[in-house]
């Protein structure tokens, strides 16, 4: 497991960062805080699943714990992990979100968007990521996600020519854009939109 959650609730942002500077956590839990609070997430919970192993818990268990945060803080959308990614947790959390976010009358999901990850979505084969909605990003927001790797899971990068490296992640970026005439995008998949 990655990191271990004394009290399984949301983290709210004036507690990511000393969260993220406490001794008892794994790096990579500390490094979610890290990223969270950099990026400027309102609020984060950590989940006691295995990592690597979500193939091992029923699909029943994981829908349950996203239903409970949508319960919870009664999102009207959602983005996740594409399904067709190489990492299995990654396809299982799809699997999950997808079922708890079944379109059923008063629920409050209307928009259900699939993003990708460097290194994992496009190793996958055959690999099906076709964007269909893609957001504009400006330079701030570029420098913060730059930011955010490099400062949060700078352990986890790569070097150059390596598709979790931060250039390639930049590269990506200018990708996207040029795909729908900005100058930086992030793009998805669109699973949802009820209006």
């Amino acid at each position: 497991m990655r990191g271990l959650e004394r009290e399984r609730r949301p983290r709210f942002a004036h507690e990511l960062q000393a969260e993220a500077d406490s001794l008892f956590n794994s790096a990579a839990w500390c490094n979610t805080h890290k990223a969270a609070h950099i990026m400027g997430a309102v609020s984060l919970t950590i989940l006691n699943f295995p990592d690597s192993e979500f193939d091992k818990i029923g699909i029943l268990i994981l829908a349950k714990a996203v239903e409970a945060h949508i319960d919870l803080f009664k999102p009207s959308i959602i983005y996740t992990h594409f399904a067709n990614d190489l990492s299995v947790d990654h396809r299982r959390t799809n699997e999950a979100v997808v079922v708890a976010c079944r379109p059923k009358p008063g629920h409050p999901v209307k928009e259900l968007f699939f993003f990708e990850v460097a290194s994992s979505t496009e190793w996958q084969v055959p690999s099906t990521f076709q964007p269909n909605l893609f957001i504009s990003i400006d330079d701030a927001c570029a420098e913060l996600k730059e930011r955010a790797l490099t400062e949060a899971y700078g352990g986890e990068m790569r070097g150059s020519n390596h598709p979790r490296s931060v250039d390639s992640i930049g590269m990506l970026g200018f990708w996207r854009g040029a795909s729908c005439g900005h100058k930086q995008a992030e793009a998805f998949v669109v699973g949802r939109i009820i209006r």
